[in-house]
């Protein structure tokens, strides 16, 4: 990876996360279609999963004291579900089907939060 390619990418990381701590979500919405057609989804996904856990981590810290575990319940266990599946399609598709894929998840629910 070129020096370009990575200062864009912190570049869109940081935008991301503005947008993320503007109204509580958007830096892999924001992210990841961006950073893929740069880099392959097969280092993207993984490296902004990591950069957006550790970001929640430490949210949840400030936080837990207001925290609802069982509000919260629901998105535990679709993540736990999600992981494996995620996992398996990273491994075994094609680049081009995964920015595809990208493309249409990110489309679709950008529509359905209008």
């Amino acid at each position: 990876m070129d020096t370009n390619t990575l200062l864009i990418g912190v570049a869109i990381v940081l935008l991301g996360a503005t947008i993320q701590g503007t109204i509580g979500f958007g830096l892999a919405l924001t992210a990841v279609p961006l950073m893929s057609i740069m880099v392959s989804p097969k280092l993207v996904v993984p490296t902004l999963m990591l950069i957006g856990t550790l970001s929640s981590l430490y949210l949840t810290y400030q936080s837990r004291r207001s925290i609802d575990i069982k509000r919260i319940w629901p998105l535990i266990l679709g993540g736990v579900a999600g992981i494996p599946i995620g996992t398996l399609l990273l491994l075994r598709l094609d680049e081009n089907v995964l920015r595809l894929y990208v493309g249409v998840v990110v489309s679709v629910f950008a529509v359905l939060m209008l």
